[in-house]
This record gives structure tokens, sequence and C-alpha cells, in this order.
């Protein structure tokens, strides 16, 4: 994993300013701590980060030229299946002088195109190459969007980066998109092309970029929504995609590990791994005792256990929780409000002292139907009648005494259309919450919009919608905060549920395949009933619970932050008065009001960190390159 940038000039006689380039790259030292490099001639220049992984030797350092010196490469990711290509390119007469990957997708470009090449690839990856030969950039993402890659057009030039600090080093100006902070509020981060930066755009998932002149072309290279409706895939098919690509992301020439969380998906991932090496695995889980009875570490203690595991704790005092949020913060580009973003970035630091991979369970949910809120989608007209005016008393003490999951059903029986349910099924905050206090909301989420009607194109069943629209939204926010808390602590993430091959297989998987009663992910539990003790199986999907509204309430210096948030940048956006009372009523203990404050509470952090910290910050090594070097 690495930290990729670069610039291309509009004029052809212009010259890029190598010294400009470095400082782009050297915004990025946690993402490459282990070696940098920096190409330029005449209007272009690529810059690199490398976080060695595999081929560690100086033979990979990039950017890397082909051997006919046509393609110029930075990348950021891994091709797990680049052996394979490899050897099909040695019988093209190709020869290779490193072991890695990169050789191998630098090469592949020069044999077959972008496209193809593109077509061709199990991994996850964002790069770019220059094309001597027509005087153009390519370049493509996951896709997922497991790797980042971020871009702006100036008057002057075309900049991209791993980082959009990044790009602000290279003169674009900081300026918070306006237009972008419902959104934000609402769901967390923007979906689709945009970033909460005015003139920073990112390439969507699934997609390749054309660069030729000033004019920027994107073309879709892999959707989810044009692979639904085929021929239904058998359950046994699934696990044999799962586990060929567990196999295939143990590649490695540096140790590796898994966040073990003691859910289904971790435990299993965590099983596979440990059954297929010889060596104890590491494994790595974040421990909150005070979280109500949802501390993860005794399931996954068990599941060490059982597989000969090194187990590793993290715990995290009260009273350390809000610097270690704003050291999580400084690690994003983008403003999340994940509550677990700095255990996973703390949780990334533990692990750096023991090994520099660590696969995840990310995308099984998505892919498998393993959330909560998927159950009212499940049955429409169940969910029409429970949205009927006469159940109103009904709904209303499903909402006082139902708990989390009792409020969440209500607010979901409470949206006027299915569709909204399907718009906002993972958002804490809600446009009538934002109305409240008196902010002015559009409620347009044009991208969102889009999604939902490729999906509805895709399939006419609602919950396969939804998953389709998680694939596309939600999930991109999770991959995201999971880049950016792994490297922010030189630590590769790697996801093998979102596989190409194995999400594939999900999408042509009926959904009776899909649940059991009222719990997804069957064909995931059928696999595991021999992997993972009993208890694994039988626990309900359940986040890490961290205790937020008790931090912000009890803890002086949170307390405090939280009683200033209405004269914040974004207390002021939101309107003093209404938002004030709000903040009033949280901290006398109304916990109807704690998403939109929590939220608040972050995205202030966040500025606080990211948009009035000064640039030179970013030149500084992490904690963990410093440990590492």
């Amino acid at each position: 994993m690495c930290g990729i940038c670069g610039i291309v000039a509009h004029e052809p006689d212009a010259r890029v300013d190598e010294h400009l380039l470095v400082r782009m790259r050297d915004t990025m030292v946690a993402r490459g701590p282990d070696d940098a490099g920096a190409v330029t001639e005449g209007r272009w220049g690529l810059g690199h980060r490398r976080l060695s992984i595999l081929d560690v030797s100086a033979r990979a350092r990039q950017p890397m030229d082909s051997a006919s010196r046509r393609y110029c490469l930075t990348y950021n990711g891994e091709i797990y299946n680049f052996q394979a290509l490899r050897e099909e390119l040695r019988g093209r007469g190709q020869r290779f002088r490193s072991d890695g990957d990169t050789e191998v997708l630098v090469e592949a470009i020069d044999a077959w195109g972008l496209d193809e090449t593109v077509r061709r690839l199990d991994g996850i990856f964002a790069f770019a190459v220059w094309d001597r030969r027509e005087q153009r950039l390519l370049g493509a993402r996951d896709p997922f969007g497991v790797k980042p890659f971020y871009y702006a057009v100036t008057s002057e030039a075309f900049l991209f980066a791993s980082s959009i600090r990044a790009l602000w080093v290279a003169g674009l100006e900081r300026q918070i998109d306006p237009e972008v902070l419902e959104e934000l509020l609402v769901f967390r981060y923007v979906a689709g092309e945009r970033t909460p930066f005015l003139g920073v755009q990112e390439l969507p998932p699934g997609h390749t970029l054309e660069l030729s002149g000033a004019t920027v072309r994107l073309r879709s290279s892999w959707s989810p929504f044009d692979h639904v409706g085929g021929d239904p895939v058998a359950g046994t098919a699934w696990v044999e995609r799962f586990q060929h690509a567990v196999r295939a992301q143990r590649v490695s020439d540096v140790p590796l590990g898994t966040f073990l969380s003691g859910g289904l998906d971790s435990s299993t991932l965590t099983a596979e791994l440990a059954e297929s090496q010889n060596e104890p695995l590491d494994t790595f889980t974040v421990s909150l005792p005070e979280s109500e009875g949802t501390d993860e570490w005794p399931h996954a203690e068990a599941v060490a256990s059982r597989h000969g595991c090194r187990p590793h704790r993290l715990q995290i005092p009260a009273d350390r929780v809000l610097d270690r949020l704003r050291e999580a913060q400084r690690q994003h580009d983008e403003p999340l409000a994940h509550g677990n973003d700095l255990y996973l970035y703390e949780l990334s630091v533990l692990a750096k002292h023991h090994v520099t991979v660590l696969l995840s369970g990310e995308g099984a949910d998505e892919t498998l139907g393993g959330y909560v809120r998927y159950q009212p989608v499940r049955w429409p007209a169940l969910w029409r009648l429970g949205a009927s005016a006469p159940l109103a008393p009904l709904r209303a003490l499903l909402g006082a005494r139902g708990g989390r999951a009792g409020r969440t059903l209500q607010r979901m029986l409470e949206f006027e259309s299915l569709q909204d349910v399907l718009l906002y099924n993972a958002a804490d905050v809600l446009p009538a919450d934002l109305r409240r206090i008196g902010y002015p909301v559009n409620a347009g989420y044009e991208a969102r919009r889009d999604m939902l009607e490729q999906a509805a194109r895709a399939t006419s069943e609602p919950l396969r919608q939804l998953m389709l629209y998680d694939l596309q939204t939600f999930l991109r926010s999770l991959l995201n905060r999971n880049d950016r808390m792994t490297m922010g602590a030189s630590i590769e993430c790697r996801v093998p549920f979102l596989a190409i091959e194995v999400v594939e297989a999900a999408l042509g998987l009926p959904t009776r395949a899909l649940f059991e009663g009222r719990i997804g992910k069957r064909v995931l539990r059928q696999h595991a009933r021999d992997r993972v003790p009993p208890a694994i199986l039988e626990r309900p999907k359940w986040g890490l619970g961290i205790p937020w509204a008790r931090y912000l309430r009890e803890d002086p210096a949170c307390r405090a932050i939280v009683e200033s948030l209405p004269r914040s940048e974004i207390g002021r956006a939101l309107g003093a008065g209404g938002f004030e009372a709000a903040v009033r009523e949280f901290l006398a203990g109304r916990d109807a009001v704690t998403p939109l404050v929590y939220q608040v509470f972050s995205l202030a952090i966040w500025w606080e960190q990211v948009v009035e910290a000064p640039l030179e910050q970013d030149f500084e090594t992490t904690r963990v390159a410093e440990a590492s070097s």
C-alpha cells in the first residue's frame, strides 16, 4: 500500500516543478514510510511513497517504467492474481526484473491496454500511468473504492493524489463546499464524485480515467448493477470463491494478521487464515468493558483460543478518548463520523508493532444481508401496515421502550414512502431532525437517488435494491474509514469478502439463500458452523457499543466542546438558536438528539484537525512511521 500523486500541465511547453511534486508526495509519509520516488519529464510528473509488501527490494521502486518505456506507472494497492498474469505475459516473451505486482501491472498495460488490463485484475488499487507515445494520462480505481484517487483540474494543470492534502500543497485552495453540509450531517459522508471541498473530485470506484490535453473522460469498468439477475449461484460456489479469495490475499512478503471483532465475519475470516498457515496468526481486538454488554473481547478471545492465534487486546481509558479522536481525525481527508474510527486507528497503531498487513471482514453485511436495518425492507407490505396512521401509538411506544433497535425501527415506520426507507436506511440523522432545529433542508442527494434508480432497474426486490445501494454508498464510507485509519498507521488492510469473484457470486445468490428466519448471512453461517464457537453463530449483528453519549456528557473536556458547539463553524452554519436548544436537551439527558450532537461534535474535531490545521503538520511522520523506521 502506498501514496501516489502527479501533476500534468495543460500547456505542452510547461515544465513541472519537481520540488512541488516532492512536497505533494511527502504529505503522505504514513502511506509509504519505506521508500519514495519521483519522475518529471517536461509537463508531467509522477510521485510515489512506498509501503513495501511484495518484493521489498529496490527493484520494485516506483514510479516504474515499462520495458518499452512507453508507460510510466505510479500505483497504490495489491494485485492478488499478479503471478498468473506474469506467467501469461512471460508466455508472450516478456522478461521481468522484479518479483512483485508493480512491474506486472505496467507490462500488462503495455501489452493489453488499460481497459483489458483492468478487466483482468483481482485486487485493490488506484493507479495512474503516463503514456509517452500518446501524451496522455490514464488512471483506474478498484471496483469498490478500497484505495483513494482524488483529483482537481485547475486553470494550469491536472492534479491527482491519494490524499486531498497533497492537492492543497500543490496550490489548490482549501475551501469547504457549503452545499454538502446537509449530506454530511445526515449520511456522514458525500456520495458520488463530489467531496466536501470545492474543486476536489474523486474517481468513482470501478472507473477508469483518461486525461488528454485538459479534457478528463471517465468510463465505468465494473458495476454491481451489471451483475444482478444472472444464473443463481449455489451457496457452495460462493464458499469456494470466498476460500479462494482468502488464500489469494495471504500473499505477502511481510507478516499479516486480522481485525477480530468476535462477530461472524471476522471470526470466519480468522478461522480460514489460521487453518491455512503453520505459524500462529496475530489477531487484534478492541475491548470496551464499559460498552453495556457489547464488549467484543470475550468472543474474540474464544475464537483466537480455538484456532491457536496470538490475540492482542486494545483498551483506551475514557479520559484519553478525546486525544485519540483528534489524532484519528487528523488522518481523514473527508469527515467521517463512524463512532469507532479512533479505535480502528489505535488498533492499527498497535498492530504495526507486530504485522504490516491486516485482513478485515468489511463487505459481508452488504453482500450477504447482515444488517438488522434490512429487516423492515424484506416485507414491504408489513412496512406499509406498520407505517399506517392507526398504528401511530404503537410506533411511539416502540420508540420510547424499544431501545436503540426500537428507535431505529420506529423512525423507518415514520417515512412517507418505501423509497425513503431505502434512501435513509443507514442514516442516524434524518432531514426531520434538521428541520426541528430550523435548518433549511434541501434533501436533493442527486448521486444517492441516481444509485437507487439504477438499483431499481437492476431488480424489483426492495431488499436487493437496498443492498446494491449500500454497496455504492454506505460501504464506500466504511472503506474510506478503513483506508485512512490503517494507512495512517502504515498498515495495509485487505478485504476478502469484496473480491470480485466473491461479490459476483453473492449477487447471484437468491434472497432465500441469504436469510434463515430473521437472521441474514445464511450461507456464511452454514460455512462457519464447524469453524467458530456456537456463541458466535448465535450473536445478533451489533456494532462496537461505544458509549459516546456518556463520554460527551461526563468527560469534562468533551463536555466543554459540546457546550461550545453552537459557536463553532459547523454550529453557526446550522443556525445557533435551534441547535443550541438541541445541545441543552442532550446535556440534560435526552438521547433522541444524541446522533445529531455527536455528528456535529465529530465534524467540529475534524474541522479543527484538518481544515484549520497548518499543512506543515502533514510532513511530520506519525508515531507508527517513527516506530517502524
